[in-house]
């Protein structure tokens, strides 16, 4: 087999017959046959080369030519051989699209197969069930044909939400024009002499031009009468500011016919000797601790964004290789060279390079501001996760640490609702809809399940908690642990909960318009949401830096490693569990979660009196 792929493409006629033709670029080798060798094409691929692995079958429509199908097989490493990839392609005429099925050599070609006639229209014979796959029931045409973009713009009936300007819909009516490079449909395509000609462009008014409008200014008659102000009210010497009349610090009398003087509280200076002296620092003293307090605040938050920039990424190539070994298949293996550990870098260059498009009909502020919006509040909740013990291990001790938290992870799915609203969308809109929906199904769960861990330390500070941590704390909150991480996935929609981005129902919901950076700021919250749910879930729940072998110098170590197994958790549920509807999630948290959190309560207030 491996002698027989080294002879391609030079043998290729010997091998796939006379009308076989090959080419060969990079690692790829590419077999045309026509239509009637189809299935002996696949059956050589597979018992003469070896590639017994299937990888996808589709099609392309090329105008004036037909449509060309493709299946992508590989013969996988065997004898110190690598992956040999083989394309095999073949074509069909656009007015009678048929081959037949290859369900007989690849059984995984029947999904691909049902794809394939449901995008292009390209039957395939004796296939069991060339039934519909993604699009709603009695849809018309095949969306990836080349003429159905013409044909797209006679009006059909879409199940769901409407567009501005579709009937029944109570919005502005968006202005139509030509995509740039679609000729009218009107003089070309399947509906020719068939539909009205396409509006010109209206002209532009002088605010469109770029012309400063006509500034508007008031008669003498209309100026609004002005009423006058109030004197402002002063204050004596002895009575002093308000301020200083609230003031809890000590007052000091200096004489009878001396002012109060407020003397210091607390810090350098605060006491002083007879006379009413006292030293204060000096001023180049006072500057330079604010130069060393502004500088390790600088610092931390340097390390807090290194980490924000790096961990996700590590996340999203974890993934990447775990769902491919997970489900069998092969991924990128190229980009860096050992097991494509650059494809990340890879896709990001790739994003950069993409065109940044805002939808005609969409609110710019909004839709820009969007990515942002879900991104940015990630970053401040992890300045509040601690990863070892000590002030110096931490971005900022915050008192409140629980409740900053948990707010400040609920303003990250306002990008979500700010994109399905600015996009101008039915399927983001839907999308958007689906996430305030999950709203009501996570908040109270996670703030409940975080309440009890709260209770049992005796306060709300994150690093307070891991102070009053104690191992035997791991069975009796593991209820609110499993409440916590379960309404942390609804929050970030990752499955079983994606509902909002469902892809086979909505395209990919609120982020459906988004490309380049912005779709990619989207993306990396959602890793970094990730690294939030998982340290927060490490903080609360299993003890963060606290480990079997102490916690000196080996605390950060610790809290890595439970944040990285809870991530693993996380790709393993999207790997394995199908997606829940909107009314199954609100059943789950209604008469699950949240039963279960207030059972934790009151175990955790039954535990706590008990020790007291």
């Amino acid at each position: 087999m491996t002698d027989s792929f080294d002879r391609l493409p030079d043998a290729v006629t010997e091998i796939f017959g006379e009308d076989a033709t090959a080419e060969q670029a990079y690692d790829l080798l590419t077999v045309d046959v026509p239509p009637t060798a189809w299935i002996t094409a696949l059956e050589t691929a597979r018992d003469t080369l070896g590639c017994t692995y299937f990888d996808w079958l589709s099609a392309v429509d090329e105008p004036g030519t037909g449509f060309r199908v493709c299946a992508h097989v590989a013969a996988l490493p065997s004898g110190g051989s690598g992956v040999r990839r083989l394309l095999v392609r073949t074509t069909v005429p656009h007015e009678a699209p048929v081959l037949p099925t290859a369900i007989g050599v690849y059984e995984g070609a029947a999904w691909h197969e049902r794809e394939t006639h449901e995008m292009f229209g390209v039957d395939f014979e004796d296939h069991p069930h060339l039934v519909p796959l993604l699009l709603p029931e009695n849809f018309e045409g095949h969306p990836l044909r080349k003429d159905f973009v013409l044909a797209a713009r006679v009006a059909k009936a879409w199940p769901g939400a409407k567009e501005p300007g579709e009937s029944e819909h109570g919005g502005p009516k968006r202005r139509t024009m030509l995509p740039p490079g679609v000729p009218d449909p009107n003089e070309w395509g399947p509906l020719k002499g068939q539909l009205p000609p396409a509006p010109a462009r209206p002209a532009r008014g002088a605010r469109a031009a770029g012309e400063r409008p006509v500034r508007r200014t008031r008669t003498a008659g209309e100026a609004t009468p002005t009423t006058p102000a109030e004197p402002r009210r002063t204050r004596s010497a002895s009575q002093g500011s308000a301020s200083q009349q609230g003031a809890d610090a000590p007052w000091h009398t200096a004489g009878d016919d001396q002012p109060l003087r407020r003397l210091r509280s607390g810090g350098p200076g605060a006491e002083r000797g007879p006379g009413g002296g006292g030293q204060r620092p000096h001023p180049r003293q006072r500057r330079r601790s604010r130069v060393n307090d502004a500088l390790d605040v600088a610092l931390r938050l340097v390390i807090v964004f290194a980490v924000f920039m790096v961990l996700p990424l590590v996340v999203g190539q974890t993934e990447h290789k775990v769902m491919a070994h997970m489900q069998g298949r092969l991924g990128p293996m190229y980009a860096g060279g050992f097991h494509g550990w650059a494809q990340l870098v890879a896709d990001g260059v790739k994003f950069a390079q993409k065109e940044d498009i805002v939808p005609a009909g969409a609110d710019r502020k909004v839709f820009r501001l969007a990515p942002a919006v879900a991104l940015l509040p990630y970053l401040l909740v992890l300045v509040a996760i601690p990863v070892g013990p000590g002030e110096g291990a931490v971005g900022q001790v915050i008192d409140a640490g629980i409740f900053f938290v948990l707010a400040v992870m609920g303003v990250g799915v306002l990008g979500s609702l700010m994109a399905g609203w600015a996009s101008a969308n039915k399927f983001s809109l839907l999308g958007g809809l689906r996430t305030a929906a999950q709203l009501l199904a996570y908040e109270l769960p996670m703030l409940l399940a975080a309440a009890s861990v709260a209770m049992a330390a005796g306060t709300v500070s994150l690093p307070g908690i891991l102070d009053a941590f104690e191992w035997w704390w791991l069975p009796w909150q593991i209820t609110g642990a499993l409440v916590f991480f379960v309404a942390g996935l609804a929050e970030l929609q990752r499955p079983p909960f994606d509902m909002p981005v469902a892809d086979s129902e909505i395209i990919f919901g609120a982020y459906t318009e988004y490309t380049g950076l912005r779709f990619a700021l989207f993306l990396l919250a959602e890793y970094a949401g990730i690294v939030v749910l998982c340290g927060l879930t490490t903080v609360l729940f299993l003890g963060g830096w606290h480990g079997p072998l102490g916690a000196d110098g080996l605390g950060w170590v610790w809290t890595l490693l439970k944040t990285g197994i809870l991530a693993f958790v996380v790709i393993w549920l999207r790997v394995s569990y199908p997606r829940l509807r909107e009314d199954q999630l609100q059943k789950l948290a209604w008469t699950t979660l949240i039963p279960l959190a207030l059972a934790q309560i009151a175990l955790t207030g039954i535990v706590k009196v008990a020790i007291n």
